[in-house]
């Protein structure tokens, strides 16, 4: 302003040079960006200047600024918006050399998926792009942006991915994903052929086997072999090595690992789904083959067992005669015969009476030395020649041989058996013969012969078998094995096993065989005591001890093994004797104890006296181990039972965490964990998988089961599984809901997620209350519990409850989910300043600007119009919008200051409400002098200023500034300004002499004056002579104004180049017709850039000129202009009007008129010159 009065001021200013035209930014959600605008002034002056943002979110660093170059720091604040907003406003920079705008632009950018074959958008198109590339499919898969994807196409798909993507994540578990959601089928293998033979393997041979693929997709497939012969080239097969659907695995078949005859192999490939096996025989020699060993040795076999099925009498003597001969006749046919093969011959005829024939063979065999060399041969022969009748020894040399022959080779039952038949006196008593046999074991004898004749001892007389040692358990077995066991070897065996230390299998399944065939109360109790030995608790045991009952045995725990081993599924009516065993000495483990509970339970209604006997330990059981979180069938009937009307706030807690648990059977053996996922949860919950069988919660039908094996990998939709619900939970969840119950799995219960969510009922509401507060739910669930508690508070306002429910809020939680909602309740309830201070912390987007009309006008009006400077910048948010009241627009003319335009549309406003805006009007004229901002409105701006008796400093100021606009510059300028020109130069006030010009050009141009505008032209001419002003717009004045100063005869050629310009002046002057040489003459600046030059110009002259401007080493020339005069003013006589009229005559060919005019010029000038004389 000082500059303005003082005349100081200046028009005309450089440029505003900034580093950006406009400002556009992007950034994600939660992310605030910052910069820094740069700024200065074209000629590098010092400059100074306000910044003001249209947008609460573009947040300056400084408001003001000033130098030669200035920084303007700036964040942008992008708190509560989310993807896909935009941010759009002005930055208003008003300085000293003008006011200039920079819009700036600021948008949220949404997740994107990019991948070689561009942005992937939805989850048919990552599809494809695992068809095509399923390694990068599986890094995109572990991508964070993948889930967003999938979150924004299906919440089902995102927790089926979040379950599938916990690390260690594999190929795997896209696989198994991509088949749970049905976008592809599990691959399968097959093999080229099911197996090979191989045959005179000479070397070492490779081979391949071919494995086919039904789809596409990730296979892992483990190879292993069996045998030692083979080898494979790869041990693990991927897709990789897969070329289109087929992959050859080759393998080698080691010829120096071939044994005898044919050699048996395997080649295993195995995936998670399935097992593809491939035979694989080999041998050196022909497919056709004699084994000569292996030959013998069956024949052997079948002789021997021939014999001991005769024995046990499985055969009639007569079979076993014949088929023993004729495959000794087999024998001989194919060269096999030995001394053995003979000696047995003779035996059988021995035994069929023909002594002839075996004599016969016995003669053959006389002289063998094979009878020398092998003592046992050399027995047979001689026990041989004793049945027949050719020995040739005294009886006690030949038991003496004998004895010393069993010596030679004390392993050979064979001799150990003819002692005891022939020497009588050495073996009188069947227990020396017991002892002899048993010897014979511990030697190392395993023939079954042996425990064939041990077995006839003690049948004969069973107090022989005192004991239960090795060699009777072999005994038993044998006798078991051929069905030899009698009801009396039975009944001893379970005396004796009485004293058995520990269990025994084969005694407990000797006894449990021979109870099929001879049942009785002794045997059964001696299987009872044998089992409860070892591990009685195995399932197998159950039914024992279930006979062991019916039979009213008295054995110790009995009854607790009993209901140790029953099967969970029992469903019938326990014995008496149990029930009433265990009402009064319950020593159970509590799972069993639990199932016998469960029973009575079951079985109340045909029992009902032992239920009562039983209810008040049953149900202290209950709660104590629902204090535990116990669960399986057995506990859940125990808490239907007694617990589903819980009294304190602890029993409350117990049964909400076991409340909504499930049985999950499956027959997937590999399965270890059980995965349970729910959208809501944060964490997913694991549960062991023991035998096929997961006790899980399940809150929702919504929960996504997914299965882990032993190497942690994860399935989907390949195992199939079995459901069962253990609780009828809706009675207690209506008790729980009311109470203090923070339980997540039952808040998630009672309020939904996904397809299945629950509505918000005064019952209820204060659940989802809870759910809000909880940080084991997953955000976006919270979010949306929030906006669905919003939605219920809109549609019951009426309820009392309400503030206090909102007092308790988190404001700023909810304002995350929807803002506008909450800040409209918040307002509707009169709670203005919790409104106002999210507004604050969050912005005004998108909430309803009737509700910002309100709350700012009450906020404006609780604070007693002090200044406060977001409530400033929401009301001028509201205004923007075209809403506002006269505390809105009062609250703001004291207040708000921006941009010369906008303070001037709000004063504009606030005329409508005769609102006195006294400082608002001279911020706006402050402002714009300023910036250099001239309003349309500024006139009337001053107009009411001057009414309310204003500055004179500011009024003087703004009608200087005026002026410069409209002199300078050429604006509109209102009357108004002309007339407080008028008033100030009447009445003298000290202003610039810019001023006056404005003002005398701008009478210039009306001319209607009155006689106190008649004199101020006379004036103003006169002081702009006195200062050696003369410009071009003189000239529309009457003449009589302009001859005082001798301007009623000249032209003017007038240029504006601008302060300290170099000007020069070209021009040419053509007269009848003939055009001079143009003549150049450098112009002073006559005022404020203002170049020019006056001319006097005859009737009939032609003047062109242009000019040439040179202004910062930049050179401007204007185009030629031409200035003539046709016209004449007949009636003057003044010296260059006659010299004009004569002219014009002349060039009409009017020579009197010529000559009359002429006439009366000379006189004129004789008389001047005697009137004037020049002086020296």
């Amino acid at each position: 302003m000082e500059q303005l009065i003082n005349g100081r001021y200046e028009y005309e200013v450089p440029k505003l040079l900034l580093s950006q035209d406009s400002i556009v930014l992007q950034t994600r959600a939660g992310e605030n960006c910052r910069g820094e605008l740069h700024l200065g002034a074209e000629d590098q002056r010092k400059i100074k200047g306000i910044a003001a943002s249209s947008h609460r979110r573009f947040l300056l660093g400084k408001e003001r600024f000033s130098g030669t170059t200035a920084a303007l720091p700036y964040v942008v604040d992008v708190k509560g918006l989310k993807a896909g907003d935009m941010c759009e406003g002005t930055l208003t920079l008003s300085t000293d050399i003008g006011e200039y705008q920079v819009p700036f632009t600021v948008a949220i950018l949404r997740n994107q998926v990019r991948t070689s074959v561009g942005e992937i958008r939805t989850l048919d198109q990552f599809v494809t792009l695992a068809k095509a590339d399923f390694r990068e499919a599986f890094h995109l898969f572990v991508d964070e942006a993948f889930a967003g994807l999938l979150r924004h196409e299906d919440e089902k798909l995102w927790l089926a991915y979040r379950g599938m993507s916990v690390n260690p994540v594999t190929y795997q578990h896209l696989e198994e994903f991509l088949i749970g959601i049905g976008k592809k089928e599990p691959i399968k293998l097959s093999l080229g052929r099911e197996s090979v033979e191989l045959y005179e393997v000479e070397g070492s041979i490779k081979d391949t086997l071919m494995l086919h693929r039904n789809g596409w997709g990730y296979v892992r497939a483990e190879v292993s072999v069996q045998g030692d012969f083979l080898e494979v080239e790869k041990k693990v097969i991927t897709t990789e090595d897969f070329i289109g659907s087929v992959y050859g695995l080759e393998y080698i078949v080691r010829r120096e690992y071939l044994g005898r005859g044919k050699n048996y192999g395997r080649i295993i490939v195995k995936t998670v789904y399935e097992t593809q096996v491939f035979q694989v025989v080999a041998s050196r020699h022909n497919k056709i083959q004699v084994n000569v060993s292996a030959y013998e040795k069956k024949k052997k076999y079948e002789l021997a067992r021939h014999y001991l099925e005769m024995s046990v009498n499985r055969i009639p003597f007569k079979e076993w005669y014949d088929k023993s001969l004729s495959l000794l006749e087999e024998l001989k046919d194919t060269g096999y015969v030995d001394t053995g093969y003979e000696l047995l011959e003779a035996y059988l005829y021995y035994r069929a009476g023909l002594f002839d024939k075996a004599a016969e063979v016995l003669e053959k065999l006389e002289n063998s030395t094979a009878l020398e060399e092998l003592p046992e041969m050399e027995g047979c022969y001689l026990y041989l020649n004793a049945c027949t009748g050719r020995l040739k020894l005294e009886r006690r040399d030949y038991l003496k041989r004998l004895h010393t022959l069993s010596q030679m080779q004390e392993d050979s039952f064979i001799l150990l058996w003819i002692l005891l038949q022939e020497d009588s006196e050495a073996y009188r008593t069947p227990s020396k013969k017991l002892y002899e046999l048993e010897t014979q074991y511990e030697i190392g004898c395993r023939s079954p012969f042996l425990y064939l004749e041990a077995f006839r001892l003690i049948k004969e007389n069973v107090l022989l078998f005192r004991k239960i040692n090795r060699f009777y358990i072999q005994v038993l077995f044998f006798a078991k094995k051929y069905g030899l066991l009698t009801e009396e070897i039975v009944g001893r065996t379970a005396y004796l096993s009485g004293y058995l230390k520990s269990f025994h299998q084969v005694i407990y399944e000797l006894m449990a065989e021979a109870y099929e065939q001879y049942p009785s109360r002794d045997l059964l109790d001696a299987v009872c005591k044998l089992l409860m030995k070892g591990n009685p608790r195995k399932k197998e045991y159950f039914k024992w001890y279930e006979l062991a009952v019916e039979e009213e045995l008295r054995i110790t725990r009995l009854y607790e093994y009993y209901i140790e081993t029953m099967s969970r599924n029992y469903q019938g009516t326990l014995p008496q004797v149990i029930r009433m065993y265990f009402a009064y000495n319950n020593t159970l483990s509590d799972g069993k104890k639990a199932f016998v509970y469960s029973n009575v339970i079951r079985n109340k209604s045909t029992d009902k006296n032992t239920y009562l006997s039983y209810k008040s330990a049953m149900k202290a059981f209950a709660w104590n181990k629902l204090s535990e979180s116990r669960m399986n069938e057995d506990y859940a009937v125990l808490y239907q039972e007694f617990c589903m009307h819980p009294g304190e706030e602890k029993e409350r807690a117990a049964l909400a965490k076991v409340l909504f648990i499930h049985r999950l059977y499956l027959e997937d053996t590999k399965i270890r964990k059980v995965i349970v996922c729910h959208d809501a949860l944060k964490k997913e919950e694991a549960y062991p998988c023991v035998d096929g069988v997961a006790y899980i919660s399940v809150y929702t039908p919504d929960a996504r089961i997914l299965f882990e094996d032993e190497k942690r990998r994860r399935y989907m939709g390949t195992v199939d599984y079995n459901l069962q619900k253990l609780l009828d939970e809706k009675e207690a969840v209506s008790l729980l809901a009311a109470s203090e119950v923070n339980h997540s799995g039952f808040l998630l219960h009672v309020c939904g997620e996904l397809d299945h969510s629950e509505k918000i009922t005064k019952d209820n509401v204060g659940c989802f209350h809870k759910i809000v507060e909880d940080p084991s739910f997953q955000t976006e669930y919270r979010e949306c519990i929030r906006q669905r508690i919003l939605e219920y508070f809109q549609e019951n306002v009426e309820n009392d409850n309400l503030k206090d429910y909102l007092r308790q809020m988190d404001f700023k939680g909810f304002a995350k989910v929807n803002k506008s909602l909450l800040v409209k309740i918040l307002v509707n309830q009169g709670m203005y300043v919790g409104a106002f201070d999210l507004l604050c912390e969050f912005g005004y987007e998108g909430v309803d600007t009737e509700v910002l009309l309100k709350l700012c006008s009450r906020m404006i009006l609780n604070m007693e119009f002090e200044y406060e400077e977001e409530l400033v910048l929401l009301g001028w948010y509201v205004y923007v919008q075209g809403k506002y009241d006269d505390i809105i627009l009062h609250y703001l003319s004291m207040f708000y200051e921006g941009p010369a335009e906008e303070m001037a549309r709000l004063w504009q406003s606030t005329q409508g409400f005769q609102i006195e805006a006294y400082e608002l009007e001279e911020k706006i004229l402050t402002y714009s002098m300023f910036a250099r901002t001239y309003l349309p409105l500024g006139s009337k701006v001053l107009e009411s200023y001057l009414k309310q008796a204003g500055k004179e400093q500011v009024i003087l100021a703004y009608l200087t500034f005026e002026a410069f606009g409209y002199f300078l510059g050429g604006k509109e300028t209102d009357i108004f300004i002309f007339q407080c020109l008028e008033k100030i130069t009447e009445r003298e006030w000290e202003s610039d002499m810019i001023c006056k010009l404005a003002l005398l050009k701008w009478l210039s141009v009306t001319q209607d004056w009155n006689p106190e505008e008649e004199k101020l032209v006379r004036r103003l001419l006169w002081e702009c002579s006195r200062m050696g002003l003369r410009f071009a717009f003189f000239q529309a004045f009457p003449k009589e104004y302009l001859r005082s100063y001798q301007l009623e005869d000249k032209v003017f050629a007038e240029y504006r180049a601008g302060l300290h310009s170099r000007v020069t002046l070209y021009y040419c002057l053509e007269e009848e017709g003939k055009a001079g040489d143009y003549k150049s003459e450098p112009l002073k600046e006559m005022y404020q850039g203002i170049y020019s030059k006056e001319f006097v110009l005859f009737y009939g002259e032609m003047l062109t000129y242009y000019f040439q401007a040179e202004k910062d080493g930049k050179t401007y020339t204007t185009e030629p202009r031409t200035i003539t005069v046709t016209e004449v003013d007949a009636s003057g006589d003044t010296k260059y009007q006659m010299l004009n009229q004569m002219l014009a005559v002349k060039k009409l060919g009017k020579e009197d008129e010529l000559r009359n005019i002429l006439k009366k010029y000379l006189e004129r000038e004789a008389v001047i010159q005697q009137l004037f004389r020049i002086t020296e």
